[in-house]
C-alpha cells in the first residue's frame, strides 16, 4: 500500500514540475485548468465538440487544453486559421506515439514545410491528370451506384449489415484512379481490412487511450485498445505494399493508367538525393501518401 501511494505521489509531482516548466517556458493562450495526468479529459463528455463550443465561447477563439499528456490548441476562427496556413512555422505535424511505432514521417498527413509542399503539389496535378474532379470521376460514381443497387437487389429479403459495403462503392472511384483496381462489394478481404479501420477509428475510448494517454496504452495493450489500434494500421499497410509491388512488376514507362504508376514515373526519373522522391524516401512517401488517401476516403461514408 506504501509503494502504490509512494508512486502516486511521484508522479503527481512529475507531473506539476514537468507541466509547470513547459508553462513558464511557452506563454500558452487561456484555457480550463484540467486533473492531474488525464488533464481536461473527462470533462469532455460525450460530444466532445458540444464542449469545445461551449468553452471558445468562455475562452475566445484560441485556446489551450491538455488532454492527458498531450498539449492541444484549440483554433475557432477561419481567417486566423487561413492566416496560420501560409506559414511555415504551423507547417509541423505532431506525430502520434501509435503511429510512431508504425511509421515514419512520409505521407501527406505527416511529411513537414518542403516536403509535404512538394507532395502536396505533385499528388494534386497527378490526381487530375488520371481524371480526379473531371467528368469522367462523374462516370465512375455513377457505375458504382449502378453495381450496388444491383448488390441490393440480388440480397433483397435477407438480412444485411451494409457498412463494409457502402464503404467498398464509396471508396471504389477513388481507389482505381489511386491504384487501377476495383473491388467487388463482397470482397471479404476487403470488408474484414475496412472493418477492422471501422472499429478502431470509431471505437472513441479506444482513440481516447491510444491518442492521449499512450503510457497506459503500451501498459495495457489488450485492455485499452492499444494492440487493435495496431492492427487498425497493418492491415492496409500490407495491403498497399502488396498493389505497390504488382505495379512495379508490370510497370512500362509512357504506359502509366493511375496514380501509382505516375509516382513510379517520377520516382525513376528523380536524381535529387534532397528530393522527397528520391530511391527509397519516395517509396515510403508514395505508400503513405496512398494509406493517408485510402482512410480519408473510407471515412467519409
Amino acid at each position: 500500500m506504501l509503494t502504490i501511494i509512494l508512486t502516486v505521489v511521484i508522479v503527481l509531482i512529475y507531473w506539476i514540475f514537468h507541466t509547470g516548466a513547459k508553462s513558464k517556458l511557452i506563454k500558452l493562450p487561456p484555457g480550463p485548468i484540467g486533473l492531474p495526468i488525464l488533464g481536461y479529459l473527462p470533462f469532455l463528455g460525450e460530444t466532445p465538440a458540444l464542449k469545445i463550443t461551449e468553452l471558445s465561447r468562455k475562452y475566445g477563439d484560441l485556446f489551450s487544453i491538455r488532454l492527458g499528456q498531450q498539449l492541444v490548441l484549440f483554433v475557432n476562427d477561419v481567417e486566423t486559421m487561413k492566416d496560420m496556413g501560409r506559414i511555415d512555422n504551423f507547417l509541423g505535424r505532431n506525430q502520434l506515439e501509435v503511429i510512431k511505432n508504425h511509421r515514419e514521417k512520409c505521407g501527406l498527413i505527416f511529411l513537414e514545410k518542403q516536403g509535404w509542399a512538394e507532395w502536396r503539389k505533385f499528388t494534386i496535378k497527378t490526381l487530375k491528370e488520371v481524371g480526379f474532379g473531371q467528368l469522367a470521376l462523374e462516370s465512375r460514381i455513377i457505375d458504382e451506384v449502378q453495381d450496388f443497387r444491383s448488390f441490393l437487389r440480388k440480397n433483397l429479403n435477407k438480412p444485411l449489415y451494409l457498412q463494409e459495403s457502402i464503404e467498398i462503392a464509396a471508396l471504389n472511384s477513388l481507389w482505381v484512379i489511386l491504384t487501377g483496381e476495383k473491388y467487388d462489394l463482397e470482397d471479404p478481404e476487403k470488408k474484414e481490412i475496412l472493418k477492422t479501420i471501422t472499429d478502431g477509428v470509431s471505437d472513441q475510448s479506444i482513440m481516447g487511450i491510444v491518442v492521449f494517454l499512450p503510457w497506459l496504452g503500451k501498459l495495457f495493450p489488450e485492455m485499452t485498445g492499444w494492440n487493435k489500434a495496431l492492427k487498425c494500421l497493418d492491415g492496409p499497410v500490407q495491403m498497399v505494399k502488396s498493389i505497390i509491388e504488382k505495379h512495379e512488376k508490370k510497370y512500362s514507362k509512357g504506359y502509366e493508367s493511375d496514380f501509382i504508376d505516375l509516382v513510379l514515373t517520377k520516382i525513376y526519373t528523380t536524381t535529387d538525393p534532397q528530393s522527397y522522391f528520391y530511391k527509397d524516401l519516395g517509396y515510403k512517401n508514395l505508400l503513405y501518401t496512398i494509406l493517408d488517401l485510402f482512410f480519408t476516403g473510407s471515412d467519409t461514408v
